[in-house]
């Protein structure tokens, strides 16, 4: 503690006191430990900890020992009750599997003894269920018929079900229960529902006596075969179940089909069992182990499928039996198995004449307790989302296929989580009265916001997600506040306080976030305040230097605090705000509110179409210094336009062609500094995805068509995205993937450029760093040292011009045209010396639909050049759906990345000149500069990095700079094209190394290695991947691994213990302070996150630990310690 102006200040423990391997450990305990199991065993022996470690993992051995005759009465009671209910229901739910009915009697009969040595449960009751056998069914069946093979259509249950046991038994060892907990109670209900509903339509062939069936499950099919159309069950023999460990199936055409329905109904078997026994256990005031759960459910599913059984889990209807029949251990399932095994060796053929009417009945009755209207009524009034989620199951399901129903449910599951990630709740914070407490101003009516002070809570963990975000929303409470000062003539803003204390971590992206808050604060001559940062923030904010860079002073340990240091240096949403606060974030229509309707509708106008607005006020000054940046950037873009045209394997008149753009750029674009064009990765990775499909010198025409289609594509998905808000889809592309991701591709097309600096005339094709060091090993024979020794001239001319640059910044502009001068020098060079009759191969010009590529002995030429603008191309737009995959593939993922990269671009040279740029309308214009783009033999424009850094060098004022930059490209391609035809090929690929060595950012990578571990995986996946197997690879390798991560964030929150500061009224983490004193027989818990389906049962599970650990705590100390009160702190 401390005191400033005669009173006193806590300050905040900015020593994390903990190293790398120390933070792992903790993390990945946290993760997949959140139960700490094994510390019982801690401060036993070696042999001791042994053994409980095999007691944890087979329950058996410690509730086996202790087994009462007592508890024998009570659980022969609840097996025979519940052997009664399987046998009609077993060969009830093999009917519905389309199973000889004898296989329902071997399913009940070994899995129960399995899960009796593994399950964690005293109440389950195991067997199969309807939904898992009408889902095998309908997944089975579309590659082999029942009727037609129905061995093999068996065996495929067999193996089927081997696959699940083996994921099921993984998931649970390796404590990767976490996938399971995507599967929302929503969902599971939905989907329960829709297959209830499907499953009674089906009954109606035995309730009917319907010999001919339709075998889809979608409710259409299944009524127009009712309209359309006494069997018995048939001869059943005794014997116990035969070993089938001979009839799995691995053949590879079946392998997909036995591997899907495994990991399916593996998954939904393991969601409702684990469901279903935490129920029970609730009820009983028990508790089970998830983890041991699944590896019991493995186990079982594993030897039944050596046994002829098909896939088994823990029902609902058997186990709620079991329960109220007075089950007290597993032991119930051993009687149940052996009431089966009995039915199997002496009672089965007494069965054979079992309508098939009857086993309808038991279906339809059994059912209908499935459909859960009441549950389901409750979720709409408690979670409109949650009930679209759960209508997503159950319409799925009865409309589509029971695969299809569940895998649309998870799908907008997920996507619910990851808007919950990238959409937090914020809040603006004001004090209640008479007390040292701040709280959210919209929740409470009587707190007062105190002048010249703006407070914000984050209120949940900031990472690349909802940094975007995050950033939009605290600009705008800026904003208003100023605009609401101004309004009202009040105290200026003067200081914003950051509230942390939810923010459980942050990763490099999210810290980067604090840092262009505070240079922008810093600008307008705010301060920025830090309140009560956890210990993982403060870790990374320390690695990073953002706690040097903000100064200690300004880090508080409660936000009174905060505001006393401050005047002594100065003196519930509802679901459409929540809408409004996922796609409309900065709320950018707040400035017209107050307008007449015209008025309104001229201000909307002018958001989406910028130039309206700064357009009337521009002044020739400004003009003065665009045209001098739109030379600049002009003398840029021509040689790497020629360049990146080369490297997408187009004509290089193309790279000119990008005139176009930057016009349209001009109109929709928010940003002053950006300056538009053609970008290396996006050019390669375009290239690499259309030659999947197309030859660039087998069909040049078809192959340039499908360049403009997927740009139009691009332009589509960009513009679309931008229009409805949808940005969001943006955040997801980490700093992190992009800087891997580039680094990757800035190597390989490095590599590429071998071909041209070596005067190669034949390459592979492929982008692979490997495969790239073959081709130039192989073609060592074509190598010509005449253009490699220019080659290094000119790269050396160029890295001159760079340090130039780096030493003299206001000689930028000697490294701008460099490349322009690499050109003209070249070209000069090589038509005085022939240089293509000397081993330089040159390149000459063709607008790209006049003629195919011509090459030749001497040199690689396109054929002669012809002046004139771009033709229009939209009659060479090729929707052939031959190529529509391709393309579409091709646009979406360019487009993703092209517009990461240029909002990032942006983003960056908006702080630096202290502006702000909207990213929803960056992507609209964006998205019509390629719209318009691909329509005049253009292909995908972005904003690159090195014009725009050029542009604003040059000092650039509007985005006039773009006209003029375009106008210069026009003049090139009316009058001055052919002087370029004879620019040596060498010449361009000095040009692209030079440019993609800036890409390589290893500063950047070191930092991120510095600050967080993860995301450095994130960047070296992208970079590994993009460098040894292919771009769109590394790219998608990445982005799921950034996916999995947000989903960690989510599903593994960082909730604490609290304890009283000393002489305050302020709680905080005991792990992070050391001197906090505990309340004896309270326990204080902070969540420390949004609390949703995703960590529902992580949350549980840690709770449930504090609770065990204090309740041993409290034994150890004596009765007054006893644990009387949980206050869980969710605020």
């Amino acid at each position: 503690m401390g005191t400033e102006g005669g009173q006193q200040r806590h300050k905040v423990n900015l020593a994390s006191g903990r190293g790398f391997g120390a933070s792992l450990t903790s993390s990945l305990k946290e993760t997949f430990f959140p139960d700490d199991p094994f510390r019982r065993f801690k401060n036993l022996s070696a042999p001791g900890r042994a053994w409980g470690t095999l007691q944890y993992y087979i329950p058996i051995l410690e509730w086996g020992p202790k087994y009462s005759l007592g508890n024998l009465r009570y659980d022969a009671l609840a097996g025979l009750t519940i052997a009664s209910l399987a046998i009609p229901q077993g060969i009830s739910y093999a009917r519905l599997a389309n199973l000889p009915p004898i296989i329902g009697l071997y399913s009940s009969f070994v899995p129960p003894l399995i899960y009796a040595i593994f399950g964690s449960s005293k109440n389950m009751a195991v067997g199969t269920v309807a939904a898992a056998s009408l889902l095998l069914a309908s997944i089975i069946e579309g590659a082999v018929s029942a009727t037609e093979d129905p061995v093999l259509y068996v065996n495929l249950f067999y193996t089927a079900a081997l696959f699940t046991g083996i994921l099921q038994a993984a998931l649970g060892f390796f404590r990767l229960g976490i996938l399971v907990d995507f599967l929302s109670r929503s969902t599971i209900i939905g989907f329960m529902g829709g297959t209830a509903t499907i499953i009674i339509m089906q009954q109606l062939k035995g309730m009917l006596g319907m010999r001919h069936f339709t075998t889809k499950t979608d409710v259409i099919s299944v009524a127009k075969a009712v309209i359309k159309g006494r069997d018995e069950v048939g001869p059943l023999k005794r014997g116990l179940n035969p070993l089938s460990i001979g009839l799995l199936n691995f053949d590879s055409k079946y392998l997909k089909t036995t591997l899907t329905a495994g990991v399916v109904t593996g998954i939904l078997a393991l969601a409702e069992g684990i469901a279903v026994g935490r129920s029970f256990a609730i009820i009983k005031n028990d508790q089970i182990d998830g983890n041991k759960e699944m590896i019991a459910y493995g186990m079982m599913n594993i030897a039944g499928s050596l046994t002829s059984c098909y896939l088994t889990t823990g029902p609902f209807s058997k186990t709620a039996v079991n329960v109220n029949a007075g089950c007290k251990t597993p032991m119930s399932n051993v009687v149940m198995s052996l009431c089966m095994m009995l039915v199997l060796l002496f009672l089965a053929p007494l069965f054979q004449y079992t309508p098939l009417v009857g086993l309808s009945a038991i279906i339809i009755t059994a059912m209908v307790g499935l459909i859960e209207y009441e549950e389901m009524y409750h979720i709409f009034k408690v979670d409109k989302f949650d009930f679209v989620i759960c209508m997503t199951a159950f319409f799925g399901v009865v409309l589509l296929s029971m695969d299809i129903g569940l895998m649309l449910s998870v799908g907008i599951a997920i996507l619910r989580a990851l808007i919950y990630m990238a959409r937090p709740n914020p809040c603006k914070l004001g004090h209640v009265s008479g007390t040292t407490m701040y709280r959210d101003i919209e929740q409470y009516v009587n707190v007062s916001v105190v002048p010249g002070i703006l407070i914000i809570q984050a209120g949940s963990p900031i990472y690349f997600a909802n940094s975007g975000y995050l950033r939009e929303r605290i600009f705008r409470w800026i904003e208003e506040e100023i605009e609401g000062d101004q309004g009202k003539g009040s105290n200026e803003l003067q200081h914003v306080i950051l509230d942390m204390g939810g923010v459980a971590s942050i990763d490099k992206p999210g810290i980067e976030m604090l840092q262009e808050v505070q240079k922008t604060l810093d600008k307008r001559e705010i301060k920025l305040a830090i309140v009560n940062p956890r210990m993982k923030v403060v870790e990374k904010l320390a690695a990073s230097r953002f706690i040097e860079k903000l100064g200690t002073e300004w880090i508080f340990l409660s936000i009174n605090d905060a505001q006393r240091h401050q005047v002594n240096l100065t003196s519930g949403r509802g679901f459409r705000a929540s809408l409004k606060e996922t796609f409309f974030p900065d709320d950018p229509f707040r400035r017209f509110k107050n307008r007449s309707a015209k008025g309104r509708a001229w201000g909307a106008l002018q958001y989406y179409v910028p130039i309206l607005e700064w357009g009337p006020k521009y002044s020739l000054r400004d003009l003065r210094y665009d045209i001098l940046a739109g030379i600049t950037i002009a003398s840029l873009a021509i040689p790497q336009g020629i360049s990146y045209a080369r490297l997408a394997n187009l004509p290089p008149i193309m790279g000119l062609c990008t005139f176009v753009p930057p016009l349209i750029y001009a109109i929709f674009g928010s940003s002053k500094n950006m300056a538009v064009g053609t970008v290396a990765a996006a050019s390669l990775l375009l290239a690499s995805i259309i030659e999947g499909a197309v030859s660039a010198s087998e069909d040049p025409i078809l192959y340039v068509s499908l360049f403009y289609t997927a740009a139009l594509f691009t332009g589509i998905l960009q513009a679309a995205l931008g229009l409805f808000r949808l940005g969001i889809l943006v955040d997801f592309l980490s700093r992190s993937t992009i800087i891997g991701f580039m680094g990757g591709t800035a190597t390989i097309i490095i590599m590429q450029q071998l071909k041209g600096m070596l005067g190669m005339r034949h390459f592979t094709t492929k982008t692979d760093v490997i495969s790239v060091a073959k081709a130039v090993i192989k073609g060592r024979d074509e190598w010509q040292w005449q253009s490699f020794v220019l080659g290094v001239c000119f790269l050396c001319f160029l890295f001159l011009t760079r340090y130039i640059k780096a030493k003299k910044p206001k000689l930028f502009w000697v490294s701008a045209m460099s490349p322009f001068v690499v050109v003209v020098l070249g070209g000069l060079f090589a038509f005085l010396t022939h240089g293509d009759k000397h081993g330089i191969p040159t390149v000459k010009f063709i607008h790209p639909f006049l003629s195919p590529t011509i090459y030749t002995d001497a040199m690689i030429t396109v054929g002669p050049l012809k002046k004139g603008l771009n033709p229009l191309s939209i009659g060479q737009l090729n929707f052939e759906s031959k190529y529509l995959k391709t393309t579409l593939r091709a646009g979406v993922i360019t487009g993703i990345l092209a517009l990461a990269e240029g909002i990032a671009v942006g983003r960056s040279f908006a702080i630096l000149k202290n502006d702000q740029i909207d990213g929803n309308k960056e992507m609209i214009a964006y998205g019509m500069m390629n719209i318009v783009g691909s329509m005049t033999s253009c292909y995908l424009t972005t904003g690159p990095f090195s014009k725009t850094a050029v542009n604003v060098n040059a000092g650039c004022k509007t985005p006039m700079s773009n006209v003029v930059m375009s106008i210069c490209m026009m003049l090139v391609l009316l009058f001055l094209a052919p002087l370029f035809q004879y620019t040596p090929l060498v010449a361009l690929s000095a040009i692209i190394i030079t440019a993609m060595v800036g890409l390589i950012e290893y500063h950047e990578m070191y930092h991120i290695f510095k600050v967080d571990k993860f995301d450095f995986c994130i960047c070296i996946s992208a970079f590994l991947g993009v460098v040894l197997t292919s771009m769109d690879i590394g790219l998608l390798l990445s982005v799921g691994i950034s996916i999995i991560r947000a989903l960690l964030y989510m599903a593994r929150p960082n909730p604490c213990k609290l304890g009283r500061v000393p002489g305050t009224t302020m709680y905080r983490d005991i792990d992070q302070y050391a001197n906090l004193s505990l309340a004896p027989g309270i326990l204080i818990i902070q969540a420390g996150s949004p609390i949703y389906f995703a960590n529902s049962s992580y949350l549980r599970e840690r709770i449930l630990r504090w609770i065990e650990e204090d309740v041993e705590w409290s034994d150890q100390l004596g009765p007054e310690h006893e644990l009387h009160y949980i206050i869980l702190d969710m605020g």
